[in-house]
């Protein structure tokens, strides 16, 4: 089996790149590849394609996957889980219905397999970090302010996700990004990383890289950070890269970007 940790992509980059770029093309795949239309997150083969189709443009030396969209996907798909996960207003009753519900699961660690298997190079696989998806779950289920919510909760709550990560499949995984951004102003305050030890526990048992992203920073539980690329690069005619510190480059290409400025900006790295 081809060796795609997270640790040898940094020191040997699957593209001729000197340095690691990872790309998360998510939204902009989505706009180019597809004209606009939803991804089929019902099935994992054509997701693949899909993958393959972006990699094979932008050869980003780690496939970002985020979760959240085939989430959302499956729960629009199913009304009755969510309509299950306001059955009771306690904090923390949304988020463990969700968890809890075996097809959904089976549905996302399917496609991470799948996924894994296709793509050709390392795979992070993106979460809403404990914070985040606390208050999603609570706020799909419509049952109370997400501002009640503690980090007290947070931190009891962490556990229940650290197990369902532990489920992903460990040989698809090279690393887990937990998301931190909220869109909205109302949202619980942020945690110290520490909270996130449960999680950290499984990824150092799979051997995973564990990082934790927020609206201006990737970077590891320990404080060790990528470089981001301002996302004005896909747009503007001169921008510079930030000064080289990190551990490798990190960028996301938004959907409204034009593709030969996209190609053009990639020899930069």
């Amino acid at each position: 089996m081809t060796d795609t940790t997270f640790q040898t992509l940094l020191s040997t980059p699957y593209s001729p790149r000197l340095r690691a770029l990872v790309l998360d093309s998510q939204a902009y795949a989505q706009a180019v590849l597809r004209q606009g239309r939803e991804v089929p997150w019902s099935s994992p083969q054509e997701v693949a394609n899909h993958y393959g189709q972006a990699q094979s443009l932008l050869h980003s030396d780690a496939v970002v996957l985020d979760l959240r969209s085939p989430m959302q996907a499956y729960l629009d798909e199913h009304p009755a889980i969510v309509d299950a996960m306001g059955a009771r207003s306690r904090i923390g009753y949304a988020l463990r219905t969700m968890l809890s519900n075996e097809d959904l699961a089976e549905r996302l660690l399917e496609l991470v397999s799948v996924i894994g298997q296709t793509v050709g190079t390392p795979v992070l696989v993106q979460l809403p970090s404990p914070r985040v998806w606390l208050a999603w779950a609570h706020e799909l289920a419509g049952v109370g302010d997400i501002a009640e919510i503690t980090p007290e909760d947070i931190d009891d709550y962490t556990p229940y996700i650290a197990n369902w990560i532990q489920g992903l499949p460990a040989e698809a995984v090279s690393g887990v990004i937990l998301d931190e951004r909220w869109p909205q102003t109302n949202g619980p305050a942020k945690v110290d990383p520490g909270v996130y030890t449960p999680i950290a526990n499984v990824a150092g048992h799979q051997r995973w890289a564990l990082l934790i992203r927020d609206a201006e920073q990737l970077h590891y539980l320990d404080g060790e950070h990528a470089d981001v690329v301002p996302a004005s690069l896909w747009h503007e005619d001169a921008v510079d890269l930030p000064a080289v510190g990190g551990a490798f480059w990190f960028a996301e290409i938004p959907a409204s970007a034009v593709p030969e400025t996209v190609l053009a900006r990639l020899t930069l790295f």
